[in-house]
Formats: C-alpha cells, sequence, structure tokens
C-alpha cells in the first residue's frame, strides 16, 4: 500500500517539516487506527513534544479535527480525530481570483 500526498501539502509554507512528514503518516494509516501523540511519539525518535507540536501545526492549519465525545450508556468520553488532505476553506495555489498562475521559479512540474 501507499498514500498519495497531493502538492499542496508537500509544497505547504507553514507548516513546518515535522508537521508535514506528521501528516503523511496520518494519512497512510487505515481508518479507525487510533493514532494519538503517545502511540506515534512511540514509533518515531522525535520525540512526544515534537509530535505534539507538530499536530497542534496541523489542527491549526485545518489538516486535524478533534471532537470529544460522551457515550450515553457508559458515560465514558472519548476523542474522535479526524485527518484529512484537503482542509476545509483551503485554496490551492492555482486557484487564483485572476486566474492566472502566479509569477516566479517553479519547481516540480507544470504550473
Amino acid at each position: 500500500m501507499y498514500v498519495q500526498v497531493p502538492n499542496v501539502i508537500a509544497r505547504h509554507g507553514n507548516l513546518s517539516l515535522e508537521a508535514v512528514g506528521l501528516l503523511v503518516r496520518l494519512l497512510s494509516l487505515p481508518d479507525g487506527s487510533g493514532a494519538t501523540v503517545e502511540r506515534i511519539a512511540q514509533l518515531v525518535p522525535n520525540g512526544r513534544r515534537s509530535v505534539q507540536k507538530a499536530m497542534a501545526e496541523l489542527i491549526e492549519a485545518g489538516y486535524v479535527h478533534r471532537a470529544k465525545l460522551q457515550d450515553p450508556e457508559t458515560g465514558r468520553w472519548v476523542t474522535i480525530t479526524t485527518v484529512t488532505d484537503t482542509p476545509e476553506g483551503q485554496v490551492s495555489p492555482t486557484d487564483r481570483p485572476d486566474g492566472r498562475c502566479p509569477e516566479g521559479p517553479y519547481v516540480g512540474g507544470y504550473p
């Protein structure tokens, strides 16, 4: 299996390399895998603080959403984490109001 990563993620100018790497790791996991900061930190050499900071970046950027829900039968609280490769309201770098391509050097493909 493999995960395809949109160029907008790979070239994201406001995310650290750690956040981009974490997002790729999260997108590669199967649904329901129960990935938490603690579990991911056990799998990588970066450490819990680094993973936690990267997760905060992804939440702020809209790639990760968390919702706390209470089971009506047991009363237990759970956190549901959703990961997406296209956060709500994100505009592609090629979606410009004037319909023109951005100026400047291009890397990695046709603009």
